[in-house]
């Protein structure tokens, strides 16, 4: 009960007024107890930490087992995208998913993961210089879940001193997103662009304009105000094809204001990188091949990666785990709400080359609703390896001589579980499948959320104030002011019947969740769509 209480004094059990006591009766004021210290937030060990591809302090890094877990099935999910867009081994196409990890404020990592493939012709070692990448993402921590940051494929990726340095269309074009407490600013700090014209004589402001209006989609507005003669400078290079001087004329600006533009303009902001450049196409300028993608920082494999974010969050999670205490006496304070460990299960009939696992989370010593949680999953668990799973049937199919595993690659059946709310009311958890044996990858998640007293399963109307019709209009409106969906995946939202959707607690808040191609107009993009009322209490 929450602000239950009795007011001591101003009345006697009869009803007179109670006697003042006397100065001898008063009892001598107690010291105030110390405020408890709040006990330090689970994070990865030092030793999991040191095995990413982090750039940033080991010992400083803040990576929760919550966080360790969702970035570790974004990895999983972009994994099996690239095989499934670019694995393509009877052509010697091999399929990439690279990761980088890096100190977005306070500790906290941010995630960059790449997509893309290599050749390999059984000539020569390959090396990262034969990378090449298509596709990537930059997802940040917002204290419950990952966020994806780019709308659009960036050029290229900096990290510097300032902040993240996105460049899209253009070379000379880059935003820089400042970073703070493990989050990306959505809105970039500073827009900078620089401009090279040719000429024998310093461009006027109509020849910059006509420069300027070259750029298609340039969200930069200029002060025009702010170009003067001191703010140009000049360059002049040996043109080999045409056999003579070029003289270039050099300018930038920042956020709409023209500055003289240096060669250390920009990567006097850029940090030294820790390892390696990685990027594909050749810049006609420099002969660099490091122009589509280039992350300034660790990289690793996308697969390792995600193998030791969810070892870490385990062993994190496994010492978070209270020990088992005797009965509390009157007048203690009430128990730890009990922490399920996350428990791996591999399959007793391994294959080279292919990982067939089932996560469930399990509640030691349980009883009550605890223990009729741990039958819901124990079932799960028993339905994934039964003899009746046909996806576990078609992947024992590889274990025959006429069918291989191509070397290069990794198959994949397995369903990780990720803990989303543990309280003293509800427990709430999704379990994620991920699914590859050559060709098309799929994955898909199913949430539940259960009262921890009877271990019963809840829906969206156990925990929502409204009628059946008014839940799907609050969903249908958060995913439209969260995501801008459009007449057609609201309509298929409000069809649904409630016990359809999917959705998990976290922090007090429900997100329902919403799978590839679940919506239309939404494609293969997965959303966790949070809605904002407050949760009812338990009947």
């Amino acid at each position: 009960m929450v602000g239950g209480g009795l007011a001591l004094g101003g009345c006697s059990a009869d009803g007179q007024e109670a006697a003042a006591p006397s100065p001898s009766e008063t009892a001598a004021p107690e010291s105030a107890a110390p405020e408890p210290t709040p006990p330090a937030p689970v994070v990865l060990d030092t030793a999991y930490v040191g095995q990413l591809p982090y750039t940033g302090g080991a010992a400083q890094c803040a990576l929760t087992p919550e966080q360790a877990e969702a970035f570790a099935q974004i990895i999983e999910e972009a994994a099996g995208e690239s095989q499934s867009l670019y694995g393509k081994p009877e052509l010697k196409q091999y399929a990439l998913c690279q990761v980088a990890l890096f100190d977005a404020g306070n500790g906290i990592p941010a995630l960059l993961v790449a997509e893309g493939y290599y050749y390999d012709y059984g000539i020569r070692e390959i090396t990262r210089q034969d990378y090449q990448f298509y596709k990537g993402e930059v997802y940040y921590w917002d204290g419950s879940q990952a966020v994806a940051l780019l709308d659009s494929q960036p050029q290229y990726l900096v990290l510097t001193d300032r902040g993240l340095e996105v460049s899209y269309a253009y070379s000379d074009y880059t935003e820089t997103y400042p970073l703070s407490d493990g989050r990306i600013s959505a809105e970039p700090a500073e827009r900078y662009i620089s401009f090279r014209l040719v000429g024998d004589t310093q461009p006027t402001e109509a020849d910059l304009q006509t420069e300027i209006a070259a750029y298609e989609n340039l969200d930069m507005s200029f002060d025009f105000t702010t170009l003067t003669g001191d703010k140009w400078s000049q360059e002049t290079v040996w043109d080999k094809y045409d056999q003579e001087n070029v003289t270039y004329w050099r300018i930038a600006a920042s956020d709409g204001a023209f500055i003289r533009y240096s060669d250390d303009t920009r990567p006097a902001h850029r940090l030294s990188p820790d390892n390696w450049l990685v990027g594909v196409g050749l810049d006609i300028f420099s002969g660099k091949n490091d122009v589509s993608f280039r992350w300034e920082g660790s990289w690793g494999d996308g697969a390792q990666t995600a193998a030791v974010l969810r070892e870490g969050a385990q062993a994190a999670r496994a010492e978070r785990q209270p020990e088992s205490e005797p009965p509390q006496s009157a007048g203690e304070a009430p128990a730890q709400v009990p922490v399920p460990r996350i428990q791996r299960i591999d399959w007793d009939q391994p294959i080279n080359n292919m990982e067939v696992y089932f996560e469930m989370p399990v509640f030691d010593n349980a009883s009550g609703g605890y223990q009729v949680i741990n039958q819901f999953f124990q079932q799960k668990q028993e339905a994934f390896f039964s003899p009746d799973n046909p996806s576990l049937a078609r992947a024992q199919e590889w274990d025959s001589p006429e069918n291989h595993i191509p070397p290069n690659e990794i198959y994949t059946y397995c369903y990780t579980v990720q803990i989303k709310d543990c309280t003293d009311q509800l427990f709430s958890a999704t379990l994620s499948s991920s699914w590859y044996m050559g060709g098309q990858y799929d994955a898909g998640t199913d949430a539940y959320t259960f009262r921890v007293d009877t271990g019963e399963l809840l829906g969206l109307d156990d925990l929502l104030e409204g009628s059946e019709a008014e839940i799907k209009e609050m969903v249908a409106e958060a995913a439209v002011q969260e995501y801008g969906v459009g007449t057609a995946a609201v309509e298929t939202i409000c069809s649904d019947t409630l016990d359809q959707f999917q959705f998990y607690v976290s922090e007090g808040h429900i997100f329902v969740c919403f799978d590839k191609y679940e919506l239309p107009e939404v494609g293969p993009a997965v959303l966790d769509v949070e809605l904002t009322a407050q949760l009812k209490p338990l009947s």
